[in-house]
């Protein structure tokens, strides 16, 4: 397959590592149907930079779907 050469094929995983950092959960939203209770699972460097946040909610609806 010829593909523009701006373009880049995916190709997978390319490393994993195992790094330390600061993971804290917190409950969010005021219980109204337009913004609902959830917990919020957040990432940070030692340095205090937030590097990542999962709305568990957000997965629950992604797994739900797939099945």
């Amino acid at each position: 397959m010829n593909y523009p050469e701006h373009t880049h094929r995916k190709r997978g995983l390319q490393t994993a590592q195992v790094v330390q950092v600061i993971r804290t959960e917190s409950v969010i939203g005021t219980g109204e149907e337009n913004d609902p209770c959830r917990r919020v699972v957040e990432y940070f460097t030692f340095k205090g930079k937030k590097i990542g946040t999962v709305d568990v909610q957000d997965l629950y609806e992604v797994y739900t779907e797939q099945e």
